[in-house]
């Protein structure tokens, strides 16, 4: 029997584990160090645009001076494309001069190059159309790596010593509060946020996203936002939002390949280009990834009925693969300065091969076996989703003043096949004669979903009052078939089992619109009101049953925030949102799976949404080195729907889906990020919620209150900053079960970056936990039953990436110039 873990015996786990962490880091470091001589040198770059940022600015003469050395002086002339650098830079302070005929000069001040910010990539420099002859003088300040600002937390990956040699999947696992599970699902604070690129919904699945973000360059990305506190036509997204904004002004070309190997059975190739000519950008993705997955699952069930007791064993080893080819092409067109367009077309295909053996034994009150059997099932199949997307943005006279359209279509269809192979044996083992099955069930299912977006944002008062308007349409479709069949041992020919087939159409129509007013109160303090009305269309046509289930919904989801600033250093926001959680075809489905002949899975069509009432608090602290953020919150969860457990009479588990009564949610969450010269940072996260469920579901479900408890370090240590570096990580989750118990698991890698070839070649060494593997352990009870289970996935893996990036220039004849190292 499982038992439950005291406070005290997961405390000295961790603490063992934290042991084991810091010896191998401290001896990959002492790996490395004799190797890093101390960098002296850096590198500056920039681009130089016309006031309206349409067209470059060439053969602009740039002066650079150093302080407090008279005599050092570097003159160059910027390209074709506005692009200038130089190299080969001592550490210092540095003051740049830019003179173009046309245009008033300019001189950048307070340019530090160091050797944990080795190399300065410039924002986009807008030269001043000449007027008075007067010269134009800009301090540079430097941002932040990690800022927060109305609640949500910004990483500024242009600041980030890293962003050379990795990707966007490598850069969102440093974000605070941000997590990834070993299928890639990204959740911040436990729920599922809704991913923009440049502002635009990205349409995928949690494997399909992961894959094309470890496919995107980290040195394409300006920054990626963490939103907690969305904008108003994404107030209402229960996880908030991702936004992550690419570069726009590198003109010129550039392009990455990848290569990845790992000893737990994955490989993935990849490819980036990416273009951008004036008022034209280009970013091309494709690749394919292969994956294994290799588990283990057990539980033991105790079943009370009126006059008996029993008990069900089971022990499960699964064996899943799959391939995962992706492919995306966006465009966007500035059309004018007040007009751009953007398109985006998108392909990916998921092929899989997964296999399992259970083996299932039954024992009476007395532990005497009477009967076991085993069960295996495979699955194969393909799922295939190409879709577009199109957006259109118009500018105002007015600064702040736009129009945003977004608009999206995809299809999806998945061909799958499974079977059901089942042998029974009595209490000797011996083969029970005639009670041998075999069923085999064929399902095809299609998907389609429209989206269509628009927002306006008017500022009423410039810098005081900006008024937003939002309104959407979302329709997502699907069409069910699946046939079962029985397959004699006695016969190749298979017999409808029209009991166990279904057959049926799923649509769910969402229209909502938002109005919202930002006001500011003060200096340095705003305000944001708003509401969003939505109105929710579920049906279902139960072809095979001949009925329609209809299901008709309107919540009203008001929104509110105010946030005051200190010299941008130090800020205070509080926030209210309502939110709602809508079931999706998988809660909704009313097919019945059975892969596990004991415990049948199915939907509930009737499920209502569950809205949620937020009230958050954050502070948040900014200075050169260090940046912290602490945040309290509460959550009023109404109509919670979850998966409910139920014994029946011939001793089987059903399954399903219902809406309890609600819960109340307690959080608290911090985290922290300290940058020490000579190129070590830390950062550390940790965030704790009790979830506190009524008398009503405590005593009919034998619901318990309990707590989930997340944390995770993030150590960087890069001895040569352009050259090498070292990463490690470990974190501790624990997660809640309603009806039950779940045992914490700690988990940790170890990276370690060579760049070679002028930093083009990056070779990428990762473990991923070496000393120990993820497994779960849980404790579940109901009204009849107590299960106790655990699963365990071969996370062991060892990791090798290889990658080359490539970038140049383009002439105005549309041919390429000379490469030039990235």
């Amino acid at each position: 029997m499982l038992n439950h873990y005291r406070p005290s015996i997961i405390f000295i786990h961790f603490m063992m584990r934290i042991f084991q962490f810091l010896i191998c880091w401290v001896c990959l470091i002492g790996a490395i160090l004799p190797e890093a001589a101390a960098q002296l040198e850096g590198t500056l770059q920039g681009n130089l645009l016309e006031p309206d940022q349409a067209e470059a600015v060439s053969g602009a003469t740039l002066l650079l001076l150093r302080h407090g050395h008279p005599d050092f002086k570097r003159q160059s002339l910027s390209g074709e494309q506005g692009s200038f650098r130089f190299q080969n830079l001592p550490f210092g302070y540095y003051t740049l001069r830019i003179t173009s005929v046309g245009y008033d000069p300019l001189t950048i001040d307070s340019l530090h190059l160091r050797s944990d910010k080795p190399e300065l990539i410039l924002p986009d420099l807008s030269l001043p159309i000449r007027a008075a002859g007067l010269e134009t003088v800009v301090i540079y300040a430097e941002k932040p790596l990690i800022e927060t600002r109305e609640g949500n937390i910004i990483l500024n990956v242009s600041e980030s010593l890293l962003t050379a040699g990795t990707n966007a999947a490598d850069l969102m696992r440093d974000i605070p509060l941000l997590a990834q599970d070993p299928d890639g699902r990204v959740s911040v604070r436990g729920r599922e946020p809704r991913i923009l690129i440049d502002e635009k919904p990205v349409e995928m699945n949690a494997r399909q996203m992961q894959d094309f973000l470890e496919s995107m360059p980290g040195s394409m990305i300006e920054k990626i936002e963490v939103m907690t506190n969305p904008p108003a036509q994404y107030a209402n997204e229960p996880g908030g939002v991702i936004n992550i904004v690419t570069r726009k002004g590198r003109t010129g070309w550039n392009s990455r390949v990848q290569t990845t190997g790992g000893s737990r059975g994955e490989a993935g190739f990849y490819g980036y280009v990416g273009l951008r000519r004036k008022d034209l950008s280009i970013q091309f993705n494709a690749g394919t990834g292969y994956n294994r997955v290799q588990g283990e699952s057990g539980s033991a069930r105790v079943n009370r009925f009126f006059d008996s007791t029993n008990r069900l064993l089971s022990n499960n080893q699964s064996d899943n693969r799959s391939w995962r080819p992706l492919a995306r092409l966006s465009i966007d067109h500035d059309i004018d300065p007040r007009n751009i367009l953007s398109i985006a077309l998108q392909f990916n295909a998921h092929q899989y091969d997964n296999a399992s053996r259970i083996g299932y034994q039954n024992e009476n009150q007395y532990g005497q076996v009477y009967r076991s059997s085993t069960r295996q099932v495979s699955n194969d199949g393909e799922n295939i989703n190409p879709d577009i997307t199109l957006s259109y943005t118009r500018k105002g006279q007015q600064k702040g003043e736009q129009l945003r359209f977004n608009g999206s279509t995809s299809r999806s269809s998945t061909d799958g096949l499974r079977d059901f192979r089942q042998n029974f044996f009595d209490a000797s083992r011996q083969p029970l004669a005639g009670r041998d099955s075999a069923q085999q069930q064929d399902e095809w299912t299609l998907s389609r979903s429209l989206s269509l977006r628009l927002a306006y944002d008017k500022p009423l008062k410039p810098e005081r009052t900006i008024l937003s308007t939002a309104a959407a349409f979302v329709r997502n479709t699907t069409h069910v078939d699946l046939q079962s069949f029985d397959l004699p041992a006695t016969s190749t020919s298979k017999i409808p089992r029209p009991a166990l087939s279904n057959q049926f159409d799923f649509r769910q129509d969402v229209m909502a619109s938002t109005l919202s007013l930002r006001q500011r109160l003060v200096e340095k303090c705003w305000t944001t009101t708003g509401i969003t009305y939505e109105s929710t269309n579920i049906f279902f046509d139960l072809i095979r049953d001949g009925k329609e289930v209809n299901n008709q919904y309107e919540n009203w989801l008001p929104f509110a925030n105010i946030s005051r600033y200190w010299d941008r250093k130090s800020s205070l926001s509080f926030i209210y949102r309502a939110t709602l959680r809508r079931p999706g075809i998988r809660e909704l489905n009313p097919t019945i799976d059975y892969t596990d002949p004991y415990n049948l899975r199915f939907g509930n069509a009737d499920l209502l949404p569950s809205p949620t009432h937020s009230f958050d608090l954050n502070y948040g602290r900014t200075l050169d080195k260090f940046q912290m953020n602490a945040g309290l919150g509460y959550n009023r969860v109404d109509d919670i729907f979850a998966t409910v457990r139920t014994l029946q009479p011939d001793g089987r588990t059903y399954i399903t889906w219902q809406n309890i009564s609600g819960r109340e949610e307690f959080e608290a969450n911090a985290w922290m990020n300290l940058t020490v010269s000579g190129g070590f940072r830390m950062n550390a996260n940790a965030s704790y919620s009790y979830n506190r469920y009524s008398q009503k579901d405590i005593q009919l479900n034998r619901y318990r209150n309990a707590a989930s408890i997340n944390g995770r370090v993030n150590l960087t240590y890069a001895p040569k900053p352009q050259v090498w570096n070292t990463t490690a990580s470990i974190g501790l989750n624990r997660y809640a079960n309603p009806q039950g118990t779940v045992r914490s698991t700690v988990n940790m890698s170890f990276g370690a970056q060579y760049r070679f070839f002028q930093r083009r070649f990056i070779v990428t060494a990762q473990a991923v936990d070496p000393f120990i593997q993820q497994t779960y352990r849980t404790v579940t009870e109901g009204l009849q039953f107590r299960t106790e289970g655990f699963s365990l996935s071969r996370t062991r893996n060892y990791r090798l990436t290889l990658a080359y990036t490539m970038s140049g220039t383009l002439s105005n004849n549309k041919r390429y110039s000379a490469l030039k190292a990235s």
